[in-house]
């Protein structure tokens, strides 16, 4: 019985994160984000974070496409 309620507080915490705005980082710590080795949530978070590489007149598909090729 120890085990279910175990995973039903695990499952309330990741609840809780959803809600309140973080299933990134939730995404991040079950392991479905790509990240380099040893690389955090924070800094892979700041790394690809959309708005860095755009200028106003900047071409969007592109812009965010360009560290990929």
């Amino acid at each position: 019985m120890l085990g279910l309620f175990s995973l039903l507080k695990h499952l309330q915490k990741c609840f809780i994160r959803l809600l309140n705005g973080n299933s990134d980082e939730l995404l991040y710590d079950l392991g479905y984000l790509a990240h380099r080795p040893g690389e955090s949530f924070r800094e892979l978070k700041k790394r690809r974070l959309v708005n860095q590489y755009l200028e106003p007149t900047s071409d969007y598909p592109e812009a965010i496409r360009s560290e990929l090729y």
